[in-house]
């Protein structure tokens, strides 16, 4: 069916050529011609080039203009990221010198605190061991004094009542004792405080 409808396509085309030959000669050469102009503005002549050569020429240089764009993009991307990297390992090592300087400097505060604090505690020391040796050298004299003194009662007790040499020593011996004892706490007081 198709087939026949095209052969009877083709015999009216050739009845109608075969009954005016010129105006198909005619139509021939304006078909070429609108052919050869639609080509050259389309595709150009020679080195001119023609609207669609231009197109696909524009069109090209953008693709690669776009490519080494891109190209260039990747490019600054990986130094960017090579930047930032390096940036955060600086401020790693930042980071970690200060924080050494920081403890650096916190044991040198608590190192020079420390041997202000033993320079002070040594200095109290030292003052009160003034303060009891003082207070030792005063008992001396204190007790040296009660000592003369009950001597000295002794001594005017013998001579006020006739004691044989025995009783005496005994009396001596006495107030001697009771000095002492009376003399013995002052210094358990005085061990304490050492």
């Amino acid at each position: 069916m198709i087939l026949e409808m095209i052969l009877e396509l083709l015999r009216e085309v050739g009845a109608e050529i075969a009954a005016n030959p010129t105006t198909f000669i005619i139509e021939v050469v304006q078909f070429a011609v609108l052919y050869a102009i639609i080509w050259v503005i389309a595709f150009g002549i020679g080195k001119r080039r023609g609207f669609v050569s231009n197109m696909l020429a524009e069109r090209r240089q953008r693709v690669a203009r776009d490519l080494e764009e891109t190209d260039g993009a990747e490019a600054a991307l990986q130094a960017a990221r090579q930047q930032a990297e390096s940036a955060i390992a600086e401020a790693r090592a930042e980071a970690k010198r200060a924080v050494t300087e920081a403890r650096r400097s916190a044991r040198t505060v608590r190192t020079s605190s420390a041997k202000a604090a033993d320079k002070e505690a040594e200095a109290l020391r030292e003052h009160a061991r003034q303060l009891l040796e003082m207070e030792h050298q005063e008992m001396l004299a204190e007790a040296r004094e009660r000592l003369l003194e009950v001597v000295g009662s002794a001594t005017r007790h013998i001579l006020s009542e006739r004691l044989s040499p025995a009783e005496q020593r005994a009396l001596v011996q006495r107030a001697i004792m009771a000095s002492l004892e009376s003399a013995a706490p002052n210094e358990a007081a005085e061990a304490r405080l050492a």
